[in-house]
């Protein structure tokens, strides 16, 4: 007959599973797993992600539940480290693949825009400004400190959220949010001089 598990206690669980009885880390996986999908969810609205990052999650719990110690923190507080470090991983991925992608796109225009025959197959003068300015928007940013370079691409050219940049770059969100801010500023100094002479 199976046992009831309701007014178990999470690290009594933990022990009894520790123990063999295997049914306890399937009351922590029904416990948590909602609370988990949730968490993840804010990084992701693709379920199949989400499925795949809960399932790792869940996966490393269940090697990590035999060293556990409820003096060290919570279940809770166990399933969301790793649960953190899962989406860290994620994020990581996910930039680093558009990384790539826009750093393929940088040097295709730039070698479009070195092409003659490139150039005068332009549908249109806009097009040829439009070129022009990605170019010195490369060039300004390329200018910026490192730092400052992280948070222009990570914000602007690959669209991450706030709350995403604080996981990615492991800093709070005040942090984040004023650093961006700053580097924005600053490159809009760098380029000034060069948009008003385009809309002047």
């Amino acid at each position: 007959m199976t046992r009831e598990f309701d007014k178990v206690s999470d690290e009594s669980l933990v022990l009894e599973f520790n123990c063999g009885n295997r049914e306890a880390l399937g009351q922590i996986y029904l416990r948590y797993k909602k609370q988990v999908d949730n968490h993840v969810g804010k990084y992701t609205s693709n379920q199949t992600e989400i499925d795949d990052l809960v399932a790792e999650v869940f996966k490393n719990f269940l090697i990590l539940a035999e060293k556990f110690n409820p003096k060290l923190g919570t279940v809770k507080n166990l399933l969301f480290s790793i649960s953190n470090n899962k989406i860290k991983d994620y994020l990581r991925k996910k930039y680093k693949a558009k990384s790539d992608i826009n750093i393929e796109e940088f040097c295709k225009q730039e070698n479009s825009t070195r092409d003659g025959n490139y150039i005068n197959n332009l549908s249109s003068e806009k097009e040829l400004i439009k070129k022009e300015k990605f170019r010195v928007l490369k060039k300004a940013i390329r200018e910026l400190e490192e730092k400052e370079q992280e948070l222009i691409v990570l914000y602007f050219l690959d669209g991450n959220s706030l709350e995403e940049m604080t996981t990615l770059l492991n800093k709070n969100y005040n942090t984040i949010k004023v650093g961006v801010h700053r580097a924005k500023n600053k490159l809009k100094n760098k380029l000034k001089s060069y948009l008003e002479n385009f809309y002047e």
